[in-house]
């Protein structure tokens, strides 16, 4: 502020000066017409003058011979004027010169300014883009802990029916839908005791979902969209965000997740996004169904 209105200051001082200068050769100017027009004013009266006498006097040979050193004195005076002529030009060049130094000063003044005002447009630029990440960081909260509040509701509704007609809710379905998965697991391996253990396990995973599907697969696919949001906004702390998500999941729900991915749509879509964030990083390895399947998934 103290610098703008030091500059404000100088440049008022230069206007001053140069309106002070424009002034002094208006004044200026008149005298100097006046004094020319005096000298050729008595040069053309006195060419007059020679004429009339020349025309009344009876021997005019004689007499215009007297006027040659008037001659010379008319060719001085010429001369004279256009030396008077020169040295005007060259006070009215060096007033040019001055406003030009006084115009060039003005533009420094300006450009000066110019430069603070882009400076502080950068910055107030700085401050919008931080306020406009501050809001979208904002917003990103909200937005990730709306759907968690809606995963948490959706666990808590969960109702998984047994075949003796017991009624799991909450969390607690987990622990028997991993149960009946282990019984699945078992009977296909019964089946065919030299298949692979991914395809046992995916075998038993169809089985399970066959009979329970409309029971947790809402469950599943919001968990899934909670990860693909995370992912498709990508943030600073987006891992943060997935390992509140984590924190929420207890040791049966992350072995039922483990075989959800092991299936071919958890594989392709829900697989990566756990991988990515961690997610099945507390999965008890030594309740697993097989123990050659801790290396199906990666967990760390």
């Amino acid at each position: 502020m103290l610098l703008r209105r030091h500059r404000k200051r100088r440049l008022n001082l230069v206007l001053r000066k140069s309106d002070f200068g424009l002034v002094e050769r208006l004044i200026r100017r008149p005298e100097q017409y006046r004094t020319l027009a005096t000298l050729l004013t008595v040069v053309v009266a006195l060419w007059v003058l020679s004429g009339v006498l020349l025309y009344f006097l009876p021997d005019r040979g004689t007499f215009g011979d007297m006027f040659g050193g008037i001659n010379a004195l008319f060719s001085g005076l010429a001369f004279a004027t256009l030396v008077y002529t020169i040295f005007l030009q060259r006070r009215e060049l060096q007033m040019q010169r001055r406003e030009l130094q006084l115009q060039r000063q003005e533009f420094v003044l300006n450009r000066g300014e110019l430069k603070e005002q882009r400076l502080q447009i950068t910055a107030q630029n700085e401050v919008l883009d931080q306020q406009n990440k501050a809001i979208q960081q904002q917003n990103l909260e909200a937005t990730f802990f709306k759907l968690l509040e809606l995963l948490n509701s959706v666990t808590a509704s969960l109702e998984v029916k047994a075949s003796d007609g017991v009624v799991h809710r909450g969390r607690e379905c987990f622990t028997f839908l991993y149960w009946r998965l282990e019984q699945c697991y078992f009977s296909a391996r019964s089946e065919g005791p030299t298949a692979a253990p991914l395809s046992v396990a995916q075998y038993a995973y169809v089985k399970l979902m066959a009979l329970h599907e409309s029971d947790v697969g809402h469950y599943i696919r919001t968990l899934y969209n909670v990860l693909r949001f995370l992912h498709l906004h990508q943030t600073e702390s987006e891992y943060l965000y997935a390992r509140i998500v984590r924190a929420q999941l207890s040791n049966d729900e992350l072995l039922f997740l483990y075989y959800v991915c092991l299936s071919e749509r958890g594989r392709e879509k829900i697989k990566p996004l756990f991988e990515k964030y961690v997610i099945l990083k507390a999965t008890p390895v030594h309740k697993l169904l097989n123990p050659q399947d801790r290396f199906l998934v990666e967990i760390r």
